[in-house]
C-alpha cells in the first residue's frame, strides 16, 4: 500500500479505533439512569408555614412536610409535586399550580443558615441542613416556608 493511501485512510481508522473502545465490555449490565440533582437533599423536612413575617409564628400558616426521595421524586404534604423546577446551582426547588400542583411555592436548600428571619426561634438564629422560601395556597398570599430536616 502506498504511503499516500495509508495516509489517507488514517482518519477512518482513527474512527474505527474509536468506535471500538467505546463499546466496552458488556458485562457490567444495564446502567442505570443517574438520579436528579435535587437528589442532593434527599431526606424529609418539617415544612412550617408562617403569616404575619417575622411578627408571626412557625406553623400559624400549615405545615407542609417537604420530603425528597433518592429518585428525586419530591413530595409536599405527602403530594408528589408535577413539573418542579432544579436549580442545582443556586439549590432552587420551584412549582406551581398551573402544573397540577395543590400549592406554588419556591425554596432554597441549605446545609445551614443563620437568619434572624427564619430561624429566630433555634439557638443562635442557626438551623441546620434544611430550606427557607415560600409556599402558597389557591386564592391566598405567599406565606414564608422553612424546612428542617427530621432525624
Amino acid at each position: 500500500m502506498s504511503a499516500h493511501r495509508f495516509r489517507s485512510r488514517l482518519p477512518w481508522l482513527f474512527l474505527l479505533a474509536l468506535c471500538v473502545g467505546a463499546c466496552g465490555d458488556d458485562d457490567a449490565g444495564p446502567v442505570e439512569p443517574a438520579a436528579p440533582a435535587v437528589s442532593r437533599w434527599i431526606g424529609t423536612y418539617t415544612g412550617e408555614a408562617r403569616f404575619g413575617a417575622a411578627n408571626g409564628t412557625w406553623g400559624n400558616g400549615g405545615t407542609f412536610r417537604l420530603a425528597v426521595a433518592p429518585t428525586g421524586v419530591v413530595t409536599v404534604a405527602g403530594t408528589e409535586l408535577r413539573a418542579l423546577t432544579y436549580d442545582s446551582v443556586a439549590a432552587v426547588l420551584r412549582w406551581q399550580i398551573a402544573d397540577g400542583n395543590t400549592t406554588n411555592g419556591e425554596v432554597t436548600f441549605h446545609s445551614t443558615l443563620t437568619s434572624d428571619f427564619f430561624f429566630r426561634d433555634q439557638p443562635g438564629g442557626t438551623g441546620g441542613r434544611g430550606f427557607t422560601g415560600w409556599i402558597q395556597r389557591p386564592g391566598e398570599g405567599r406565606l414564608d416556608y422553612r424546612g428542617l430536616a427530621v432525624p
